[in-house]
Order: structure tokens, then C-alpha cells, then sequence
């Protein structure tokens, strides 16, 4: 299909059926809600009420993580295509797709990188967004997590993505090469949980209220995204 033959909003349109009906095709259930938002560099997938009956047993069983992984490694299956299909309709690159879920919630997203290297706005310069850094710093640095370069995209008046470049100590990396990457992803469940039991915080900052806040880290590439999002 053409990027000529569809405005904007329909792109998204089709997008967020196309999405639906893949994981409904893969997991034999799909998402009551699916909706995508893009801007110069990303490209937000918000999935709502999707679960399977046997994630569901794993959560009431506390098994989290064997749910989160069977979620993700079948999803995975269903990103390359979605990538080509991405990248058909808005004619630029994809250099990866990332996902994060919280099965408390029973929420979910994807989030796609444009990989052109692009002169994109940084709203991190307004304000409002200035109180979101630093309050973002705050809550990161209690979990000993010091971003060095830090930058926001507003998506639209729903989505606010973080990106955070250059984070791993020498030592950090070094874990890395050595197979500890497991030590490293904890502490990450210990920021994001961090960050969602503060909120409130960000939903004053924001004037809004947050339906979630995921948190993606990229250990090899040495960034990571996290994305606020609305109700």
C-alpha cells in the first residue's frame, strides 16, 4: 500500500487494526483497544485489555516473569513484519521496534525508532518539560540510574517519550560482556516500578492523567525510552 493513497489519520487507522488482528492471529485473542500515534522519530502503539487465559493464570500465580516472557518472545514473531509494513507506508527506516507490558494493568506498547538521523524538535526546552527532566532525574537517581543525555518528544497531547543516551558505567558494560545483563534488567523492573508508584508526581507535572509509564532500556545500544502515557 502507498502513503499516497491514505491521509495521516487513516495510516494510523489501518495500522492499529493491522496490529490487532496480527495478535489476535497469533495469541487467538486480541487487544479491545489498539491505537498509534507518530512523530518525526517514533512511531507508539498503546495495546489495551489483552491477556490470554494462561497469562492470567500465570499472574494470579505470581509467576510474572514466565508470563512476560512467553509474551514477548511470541510478539516478537509478529515485529519484523510489522516493521516492513512500517516502513512501506511512511517511506523511511525502522532501525527497531521495542515492547514493554504491565500485566497489572493488562496494558501494553510498542514503540518503533525512525532510524533516519533527524534535526527533531526536542520539547525538552519548554518548561513544562524542563520540571519533567528534573523530576525524572530525581526519581532515577534514588535507584542509582544517572542518565547523561537526556532528551522529550511529545508525541501529542496523550504520549510523552524520554530518551535517555550514554547511561552504562564502564562497569555496567562490563556485567554486560561478562553475562550479567539479568543483574542489570532488575534493576530496571526496580526503576520502573519506581516510576509508576510516583505517578502522581508526573501527572501534575504533566497536567494529566497517566495511564501508564513504560520503561524500555536498550543495553546494546546503550539508551533507553521511557514513555508516558495518557488516559
Amino acid at each position: 500500500m502507498s502513503r499516497d493513497v491514505f491521509t495521516k489519520q487513516e495510516e494510523l487507522t489501518y495500522l492499529s487494526s493491522y496490529i490487532s488482528k496480527q495478535i489476535k492471529k497469533k495469541f487467538g485473542k486480541g487487544p479491545e483497544a489498539c491505537y498509534t500515534s507518530i512523530s518525526d522519530q517514533y512511531v507508539v502503539i498503546n495495546i489495551k485489555k489483552f491477556m490470554t487465559q494462561i497469562e492470567s493464570e500465570l499472574i494470579r500465580k505470581d509467576e510474572h516473569l514466565i508470563a512476560q516472557t512467553i509474551r514477548s518472545t511470541i510478539m516478537k514473531d509478529l515485529l519484523s513484519p510489522l516493521i516492513d509494513t512500517l516502513q512501506e507506508m511512511f517511506g523511511k527506516l525502522i532501525a527497531t521496534i521495542y515492547q514493554d507490558w504491565n500485566f497489572h494493568n493488562n496494558t501494553g506498547i510498542l514503540i518503533g525508532i525512525f532510524q533516519e538521523k533527524q534535526q527533531f524538535k526536542n520539547d525538552g526546552d519548554h518548561i513544562e518539560f524542563q520540571i519533567l527532566k528534573d523530576e525524572f532525574m530525581k526519581q532515577s537517581e534514588t535507584s542509582i540510574f544517572r542518565p547523561e543525555n537526556i532528551s522529550v518528544d511529545k508525541i501529542n497531547i496523550d504520549t510523552v517519550v524520554i530518551k535517555c543516551s550514554d547511561l552504562l558505567m564502564p562497569i555496567e558494560k562490563m556485567m554486560i560482556d561478562k553475562g550479567y545483563v539479568h543483574i542489570l534488567q532488575e534493576r530496571e523492573q526496580i526503576i520502573r516500578n519506581r516510576f509508576r508508584s510516583n505517578k502522581s508526581r508526573f501527572e501534575r507535572i504533566l497536567s494529566k492523567d497517566l495511564e501508564d509509564i513504560y520503561l524500555i532500556w536498550d543495553y546494546e545500544n546503550n539508551n533507553s525510552y521511557t514513555i508516558f502515557s495518557g488516559k
